[in-house]
Formats: C-alpha cells, structure tokens, sequence
C-alpha cells in the first residue's frame, strides 16, 4: 500500500539556495521517466517555468564576495585596537616617570571611547575608530603621549586598516546597489505552488492508474524526504546549540564582572 501523500508544508523553511535545487531536481526526475499523460506533461510545464526565475532566488542566497574580505578586515582593526589598549596597559606598569604619565593619559583616552569601539556595527565602528584617530592628531596632550611611547606606527595601522574597511564596505554597497531587484518570497510562493499541482496529480495517477506513475511518485518522494530529513537534522542541531548557550551563560552568572573599558 502506497502512501500517495508528500508532504509540503515544510519545503518553505528551506534555505534560498536549497530550494531551487528541489525543484531542478523534481524537473529532472520527470524528465528521467518521460510521461507522456497530457495532464502531467502540462503540470511539470508550469514547473519548469518557475526554474528560471528561482535561480535569481538561488543567485541572491549567496554572499558577496568582498563579505569574507569586511569579515577578516574587522577582524584585524579590532585586533590592532586590543593590542593599543594592551600597549598601553603594559606602560601603566612601567617605572620610568615619562612612559607612566604618557600612558595615564591615553588610557584615560581610551576609556573615554569605552567598549563602543568594539561592539558598535561596521559603520558606527568605522565612524568611532575615525573620531578615535581624529583626537590622536589633534589633541597636544594624546598626541605628545603617543609620540613618546612610539606607538604611532599602531596608530597608522588602525587608519589603513579602517581606510581599507570602509573603501571595501563601500564598493560591496555600490554593487549590491546594482544588483536586479528580487522578490525572493514571490518567486518561491508562485512556484511552490505549481509543484504541489504536479504532485497533486501524480498522486491521483497512482492512486487511479498505479503502473507507470509509481516509479516517478516514490524517486520524488524519496527526494523530498531527503530535504525535509536534511532541514529536521539542521533544526536539531540549532536546538542544541541554543541550549548549550543557555548553559554557558548559566554558568557566567556567578564570573567576577570584566571590564566595561576599551
């Protein structure tokens, strides 16, 4: 006995570049078996019209390319800022007169910005970082302190790292910008519902006529409980990872406070 039902109702939380391979992959199953029924050969047409638009779908899931480059940049400004702040930290300590009271002053610096220098979003980031260097210039007593801890070669690397962000961020902006506008949940709802067409009707295929139609009714619903296994394992494993946080942040509670400072 067959069950002549495949389930849809979780094929929407597939990814965007996921979907579309389900219905490529649907299309080239029914191509494999070739029927010929008119009712099925016009439901799998309306299918297949729905493939061109769903690779804009697929084209618009993935990242740009310049996302790693903004990832590894933020990376590298943060920690430039973590190894000033370090520096300066370390010249707290030190016993010569000169190298103290310069470092006195750039940590009062720093703990004026605080720690939106490391959590604000790219943008306000880059603006702050900015602001920070903008005083290093033209602040006499920051500036006489940076010069007599040598660390204006940091400085210099924090403005090309925070220069080379923001041109990157820009550039990622400007070809985003151009891109075709695509309603991804339009595309996705329209074809969705011509495969559930086609699906309706091999069911009735099977259930009427069985024969020809069986083979093609369980190769799609072996697909579709690929997909729909795939998204349950994903969905677990989430689960599991929200829970471990939950842990984690338990186990935080009783932790001595850190430092709300740069």
């Amino acid at each position: 006995m067959y069950n002549l039902k495949i389930r849809t109702g979780w094929v929407s939380s597939l990814r965007n570049d996921e979907y579309p391979m389900l219905v490529n992959q649907l299309c080239d199953i029914m191509d494999v078996y070739d029927l010929e029924d008119q009712q099925v050969v016009n439901a799998l047409a309306r299918v297949k019209s729905h493939l061109e638009p769903l690779q804009l779908v697929k084209v618009r899931s993935r990242s740009h390319a310049l996302t790693p480059v903004l990832r590894e940049l933020q990376h590298k400004r943060t920690q430039s800022l973590m190894s000033l702040r370090g520096h300066v930290k370390a010249y707290l300590r030190s016993t010569v007169a000169g190298e103290n009271e310069a470092a006195k002053v750039l940590s009062l610096w720093l703990d004026k910005h605080g720690m939106r220098l490391l959590n604000a979003g790219y943008n306000p980031q880059t603006r702050r970082i900015n602001e920070l260097l903008q005083e290093a210039k033209t602040d006499e007593a920051v500036l006489n302190a940076v010069t007599v801890l040598s660390l204006q070669p940091l400085l210099d690397s924090l403005r090309d790292l925070n220069n080379a962000f923001n041109a990157k961020f820009m550039k990622r902006n400007a070809d985003k910008s151009q891109r075709v506008s695509v309603d991804c949940r339009a595309i996705r709802n329209a074809s969705l519902e011509d495969v559930r067409l086609l699906l309706s009707v091999l069911e009735t295929k099977v259930a009427l006529e069985g024969g020809v139609y069986i083979l093609p009714f369980e190769a799609i619903k072996e697909l579709f409980d690929f997909y729909q296994t795939s998204l349950a394992i994903r969905k677990g494993r989430s689960a599991a990872d929200e829970e471990e946080k939950g842990k984690e942040k338990e186990s935080d509670v009783d932790s001595p406070a850190e430092s709300q400072t740069l």
